[in-house]
């Protein structure tokens, strides 16, 4: 069995999709370490809300780094490093991936690729790389840095050049890995034709839930009886949440107030942007902002809606990536208004899971929740229909197929 090293430059080790790649591996018998910095929060496991403690079976090794998040940032933004692992990070990839220690150097998106890939050049080892792609990076980078982001940021970004350093650094560095996983075919696509990658060296393996997991957590309740709408989730600038505001007024317009809305997952420093767009659309009776919660509280409201929206915006990004959510409510059997941007609106109008709507748009967002409101019977088909198509294709045990099959063929690696 082969020894890997999984490279994670942010956050918990053990989050949602990596917890299932990581419990693949140690199922298959390789023996598996994760270096990551130890950046607060650092939440070093999460049996409780996975089921599994993968702490006991993968060995930690976290770099030391700035404890506070924005200077952190700021100061990887002034010296242009955003583009790569800093500081102690840094020199702890290029020691443990040239150890000659690994066959297997397995990274999570392409920001770290530069650095894992320099480094394995030196091992001795020589060891396989593998890029597992949750997000187009450089995309996400104009969203997050120049679409969604002050106009200082977005002229620090331009004057970097950082985005076509990442886009230089993706196709220098893509063709080297032995293989990518993507999370979803758009993205595996995109990767083929803008790096000239060989189709058969890339695998979308899409946000899916291990079933029997999820349908054991409870769904939340409530002794209110109306209908409840809500968008779970991160709150970022192109998640398409003040479209979802906006629409609210227009539905109080159409069904008075026969329903009520929860924007779940909103953090301390969301929380005065988000109660002002309230504010300004006159909707705080209407919209309850719920704190950030656990990954299974967060699926408790998920199971207990009657319809989840997923209002993100037209960017370059939501075209090539496919938030967990939109399966999530699929799995719940909850029918999904979504912006028909890409896969998210391909896949419920293919599964006939839900509604894809114009993007960005209020009125389109209101009526087709309307619809759904109007019609239960309707919405509940839906519903179902999303609950099939999990179960024949988008679930855990469908999916991993990828990862298995990759993972068994690592088995011919030789041990150092």
């Amino acid at each position: 069995m082969a020894r890997i090293l999984v490279v994670r430059p942010s956050g918990s080790p053990f989050a949602v999709r990596m917890s299932k790649v990581l419990l693949e591996m140690v199922d298959l018998g390789h023996s598996v370490d994760i270096i990551t910095p130890n950046v607060p929060p650092f939440r070093p496991n999460v049996p409780l809300e996975m089921g599994w403690d993968l702490a006991e079976q993968v060995r930690i090794i976290t770099a030391p780094c700035a404890r506070d998040r924005e200077a952190r940032r700021t100061t990887r933004r002034i010296l242009g490093t955003q583009l790569q692992p800093s500081g102690p990070f840094a020199q702890a990839i290029d020691e443990r991936v040239g150890s000659g220690h690994y066959q297997v150097i397995w990274a999570k998106d392409s920001l770290v690729l530069p650095a894992v890939m320099a480094a394995a050049e030196r091992s001795p080892s020589r060891p396989r790389v593998v890029c597992d792609i949750y997000e187009n990076a450089p995309q996400q980078m104009v969203d997050r840095y120049i679409r969604f982001a002050s106009w200082r940021s977005a002229l620090l970004t331009r004057v970097q050049g950082l985005i076509p350093r990442l886009q230089a650094a993706e196709r220098r560095c893509f063709p080297q890995c032995d293989h990518l996983f993507t999370v979803v075919e758009e993205m595996a696509d995109h990767l083929v034709e803008t790096y000239g990658l060989d189709p058969q060296r890339v695998s979308p393996v899409h946000n899916v839930e291990r079933l029997a997991d999820f349908d054991a957590i409870a769904p939340y309740r409530s002794s209110d009886k109306r209908p409840l709408v809500t968008y779970v989730g991160g709150i970022a600038g192109h998640r398409g949440l003040d479209t979802l505001i906006a629409a609210v007024p227009l539905l109080v317009k159409q069904l008075g107030s026969r329903f009520r809305v929860a924007i779940v997952g909103v953090r301390d420093d969301h929380r005065p942007m988000l109660q002002q767009e309230l504010d300004e659309h006159n909707a705080q009776d209407v919209i309850e902002l719920i704190p950030w919660c656990t990954h299974r509280e967060a699926m408790g409201w998920i199971k207990g809606s009657a319809i989840g929206i997923v209002p993100h915006r037209a960017t370059g990004h939501v075209a090539t990536t496919l938030p967990n959510k939109l399966f999530q409510y699929m799995s719940a059997s909850v029918p999904v208004v979504c912006s028909d941007v890409g896969p998210l609106g391909r896949i419920p109008r293919e599964t006939g899971g839900g509604l894809a709507v114009q993007p960005d748009t209020p009125e389109s967002l209101a009526d087709a929740i309307a619809t759904l409101l109007a019609s239960p019977d309707r919405a509940r088909k839906m519903g179902e229909a999303g609950r099939l198509a999990v179960e024949q294709t988008y679930c855990w045990a469908v999916q991993r197929s990828a990862y298995v099959d990759y993972l068994k063929g690592l088995d011919q690696c030789e041990l150092a």
